[in-house]
């Protein structure tokens, strides 16, 4: 996957934003595809990946049911998309024209991820399709604390790898939010 330039990615009408829990990945995307403008559609794959609270609470649907839809969703000629999970992939990173990694050091990400915990279980905002963070969730076994501790390594290695390959789709690897502020400044 070769690098990709900002020029690429104010031309582009379909990205894919990549990046660690914490990362800012939804934020990127909907900022994204407000500055696309012409429809642009933003799409939060934790919507895909969750269950509706209201019928399950924390419930994963099946890979099945979140392949089909992803392939729903980029259907849309013009779309930014959050995330993606290994199960789609494939199937989305070859709809997109350019993937943005968010690879922001630990630091960063660690701590817009504990601020951002913290904010929505205080003001009881929703994500991941209507649900609600709690202390529970924040610090037990599924934590997404220890998901992030599991995962960041894996995801910056991902990303370095991304950035070097030779075919796929070109991606751009940023390393701090303030590039993300100089790619929008060129976008918007």
């Amino acid at each position: 996957m070769p690098a990709a330039t900002f020029a690429d990615v104010a031309g582009a009408t379909r990205v894919v934003v990549l990046g660690t829990s914490g990362a800012g990945k939804t934020t990127a995307a909907r900022r994204l595809a407000q500055a696309l403008g012409d429809g642009t559609v933003a799409i939060d794959f934790d919507d895909l990946r969750w269950a509706p609270a209201e019928k399950s609470p924390w419930t994963q649907r099946s890979e099945e049911r979140v392949r089909q839809l992803a392939r729903e969703a980029v259907r849309d000629p013009r779309w930014v998309m959050a995330a993606v999970d290994r199960c789609v992939a494939d199937d989305v990173l070859a709809q997109a024209d350019v993937a943005i990694y968010l690879d922001y050091s630990p630091r960063v990400t660690l701590r817009r991820l504990t601020r951002r915990t913290i904010s929505r279980m205080i003001t009881k905002d929703t994500c991941c399709n209507g649900n609600k963070e709690s202390l529970r969730g924040a610090f037990g076994s599924d934590s997404l604390f220890r998901w992030w501790f599991r995962t960041f390594r894996d995801r910056h290695e991902h990303a370095l790898e991304m950035e070097s390959l030779k075919q796929g789709v070109p991606t751009l690897r940023l390393t701090a939010p303030k590039q993300f502020e100089e790619l929008m400044g060129q976008v918007g």
